[in-house]
Parts: C-alpha cells; sequence; structure tokens
C-alpha cells in the first residue's frame, strides 16, 4: 500500500511492550551503531554476519561533517581518540599523523576513509 509506514502500523496496531512485537521492529529497523563504554564500535550486523553498510555510511557522514565544520578550530578526527585505544589494545595500526588534521590524506582504511569514496570525495583537494 503507498504511503503505508512501518512505524506507525507498528505504534497503533501492535504493543511494543512485548518483546517479540519490539524485535520484530528492531528487526525490520535495525539498530544504531553505538559507541561502547570500551569505545569500542558496536555495529549491527547483517544476515550475511557482517557490519550494514548503511551504518557505515552514515558513520562516514558524520566524520567528514565534523571534520569539514572545523567546530571550535577542531581538525583532529572525531573518532580519533577511540581508534588510538582500541589500536592500542587490540594491537592493530588503526591510525596514522593525518588523523590530526589531513584525515583525507591518511593511508589505513577506515570510516573516514571509507566516506570519501562512498560520497565521491577522495579525488577533491581540500586544505587545511
Amino acid at each position: 500500500m503507498a504511503g503505508d509506514s512501518t512505524l506507525l502500523r507498528f505504534i497503533y496496531e501492535r504493543d511494543l511492550s512485548k518483546l517479540e512485537d519490539l524485535d520484530e521492529l528492531l528487526d525490520f529497523y535495525s539498530y544504531p551503531a553505538i559507541d561502547s563504554a570500551d569505545n569500542d564500535l558496536v555495529e549491527p550486523l547483517g544476515s550475511n554476519g557482517k557490519p550494514l553498510t548503511e551504518k557505515g555510511i552514515l558513520l562516514s557522514l558524520e566524520l567528514i561533517h565534523a571534520r569539514l565544520k572545523e567546530e571550535k578550530g577542531e581538525k583532529e578526527c572525531i573518532r580519533f581518540p577511540i581508534c588510538k585505544r582500541l589500536s592500542r589494545s587490540k594491537n592493530i595500526n588503526l591510525t596514522d599523523e593525518n588523523c590530526a588534521g589531513t584525515q583525507w590524506d591518511k593511508q589505513i582504511s577506515c570510516l573516514f576513509i571509507g566516506g570519501m569514496n562512498y560520497w565521491e570525495l577522495a579525488d577533491k583537494t581540500f586544505i587545511s
């Protein structure tokens, strides 16, 4: 039916206090990515067991927007402290010197670089 809204249908026709109904709604919409208490990223997984592409796209947009907006003169990637901590705790390299201000020059794959590719910004020239 045109104009049908799953969310409105659930609100008016279902009992969201019942876990079964809430689970069904979450299965339809998924759940947002969450930064956990240990600063790791908890991402919803698709049926293939891999993180949902849509979540990565939205997170990358947030990172790019924050960097270009440069609020209060801040050039460091907003996820830099999280990635740095994860790099140490998991013994993997997620950061380089570009995370501090020239993220578009970063050589290590991350949400920011993935977003630059997805949003077709990778070949653009940025001045910091």
